[in-house]
């Protein structure tokens, strides 16, 4: 049998790097802006992605909330981030996108750490809005940054792999998060063999059929 020759996303990287055309540039990875921006992109989904179904399960079952309820209190980071997204395209167009970015992610960071200790005494409304606020003032100047840390033409390129890291980003999380609570759940009781007890019931009604027949 033939082994399997190097890694095959770092074989489909060399074919493409040969190609006059492309479908992916991998040449836009050299770039070590474009490349940590990216990365950063990817780890704010990966920390965030899985948070509305864990806490939908959470105000469930330790608040004793509705299904509607938990999501009506849900749904505060999505209008923070409605809300806040366009701010903070308005600001990083004024002043330094980078800077408006690092602020963002500060702040997504600090209420996440700030709901962690929380979460099991209070549904903190407050902190759920922060979440939103430092998502999008982290998330609308990074994208700025990384569109504009290549060329015009490879644009089209850049945003499709935000949009590929975004995907992958999301995936994971709810993967995480699904070992997570799988793994601190009680197992299933264990069934019953009720053909096995059966079995002996049915021998009898055959030799019955065949004393009888």
């Amino acid at each position: 049998m033939s082994r399997p020759k190097g890694n095959p996303l770092g074989r489909g990287g060399g074919q493409e790097s040969r190609q006059r055309s492309p479908v992916v540039d991998v040449g836009l990875f050299r770039s070590f802006v474009f490349s940590a921006l990216l990365i950063a992109a990817f780890l704010s989904y990966l920390s965030t992605a899985a948070l509305t179904p864990a806490l939908s399960l959470l105000f469930q079952e330790e608040y004793g909330m509705t299904p509607q309820d938990a999501g009506m209190l849900l749904g505060l980071q999505a209008l923070a981030m409605a809300i806040s997204a366009p701010l903070a395209g308005r600001l990083s167009d004024k002043t330094s996108p980078s800077a408006v970015s690092a602020g963002g992610a500060a702040l997504l960071a600090a209420s996440l750490f700030a709901y962690s200790h929380v979460a099991l005494s209070s549904p903190s409304a407050h902190l759920l809005f922060l979440m939103g606020v430092g998502f999008a003032f982290f998330i609308v100047p990074n994208t700025t940054l990384i569109l504009l840390s290549v060329p015009p033409a490879r644009r089209g390129t850049a945003s499709a792999l935000v949009a590929e890291a975004r995907v992958v980003g999301q995936s994971l999380s709810n993967a995480v998060a699904v070992n997570v609570l799988k793994s601190y759940s009680s197992p299933p009781p264990p069934r019953r063999r009720v053909c096995s007890s059966l079995s002996p019931l049915r021998r009898g009604r055959r030799r019955r059929r065949v004393v009888y027949g």
